[in-house]
């Protein structure tokens, strides 16, 4: 598989655990760039006719494309300013502001991640504020990427039958 200039794309395609049997329904998403190795992007999904848009997360880490609801289930920041936390068993991304951590392979909550000086005195009033909620596994959609014959730019495709449109 080639990119654009032609840059080989090593993307893994990994199957979807715990899901139903039978084909995935993937769904190609236009007019996105996958973000640098190790970084986050925002992405905007044309919801039909009506010019609504969800947003989603999408993080590259270790040639594997995950891609997330875009809010924090705790504080509801915005994922995509986040950061990328790399560690040996589980690579996570944190929230911005309440310093939340989820895994990127499945979504799930972990403890906060440690802030000093004035970004640690923010996520302690966020975390403090939001006490009584509970962060909750963030959604998390599959996605493949594939270059199409005769084309350079990559095919990004989601699994989005638990997409939330509210």
């Amino acid at each position: 598989r080639k990119g654009v200039g032609g840059k080989k794309l090593n993307f893994k395609n990994k199957q979807t655990k715990g899901r139903e049997s039978g084909p995935v329904p993937w769904t190609a998403v236009n007019g996105v760039s996958i973000p640098q190795p190790g970084k986050i992007k925002a992405w905007a999904l044309p919801l039909g006719a009506g010019g609504k848009e969800k947003i989603l997360t999408c993080v590259n880490y270790a040639s594997d494309l995950h891609v997330f609801d875009s809010s924090c289930t705790k504080c509801a920041w915005d994922m995509w300013k986040g950061d990328v936390v790399p560690t040996e068993n589980e690579p996570r991304i944190a929230c911005p502001l309440c310093g939340t951590t989820y895994v990127l392979s499945s979504g799930e909550p972990r403890a906060a991640l440690k802030r000093e000086g004035f970004q640690g005195w923010v996520g302690g009033l966020a975390r403090t504020s939001t006490a009584a909620e509970q962060a909750t596994t963030l959604t998390r959609y599959p996605a493949k990427i594939s270059v199409p014959e005769g084309s350079n730019e990559p095919l990004v495709e989601l699994d989005l039958r638990n997409l939330k449109t509210d």
